[in-house]
C-alpha cells in the first residue's frame, strides 16, 4: 500500500509529474488516431514511463537536498542541476522516438 500512497502523493505535489503524464496520455491518443502498431504503441509507453520516471527521481532529488540543506549550496546545486538534466536527456530521447513513429505518419496524411 505504501507505493499506491507515494503515487498518490507525488501527483499530488508534483506539477511537472502532472504535464508528463497529461502529455503521455496525449501521446498515446495521437498514436491510437494515427493507427500506430501495438509496438509503435509500446515503445511510446516505455519512453513516456522513462520520462515520468526520471521526472519523479528528480522530484525525490530536490526534496531531499531541499530537508538536508535549505541554503544554497554548491554540492546541491549540483545534484539538482545533475538530476534536471536527467529529466532533459530523457526527453530529448523520447521527442526523437515521437519524431520517429510519428512523422511518417504525419507526412502521409499530407501527400
Amino acid at each position: 500500500m505504501g507505493a499506491f500512497k507515494g503515487v498518490i502523493i507525488i501527483f499530488k505535489n508534483e506539477r511537472y509529474v502532472k504535464i508528463v503524464c497529461f502529455y503521455g496520455v496525449s501521446i498515446i491518443l495521437l498514436a491510437i488516431i494515427l493507427n500506430a502498431s501495438l509496438i509503435e504503441i509500446a515503445v511510446l509507453v516505455i519512453t513516456i514511463t522513462v520520462v515520468l520516471v526520471a521526472e519523479i527521481f528528480n522530484a525525490v532529488v530536490e526534496n531531499i537536498m531541499d530537508i538536508v540543506k535549505p541554503y544554497k549550496d554548491h554540492h546541491i546545486k549540483i545534484l539538482k542541476e545533475t538530476s534536471a538534466g536527467m529529466v532533459l536527456i530523457s526527453s530529448f530521447g523520447a521527442a526523437i522516438v515521437g519524431g520517429v513513429i510519428f512523422l511518417p505518419k504525419i507526412i502521409a496524411i499530407f501527400k
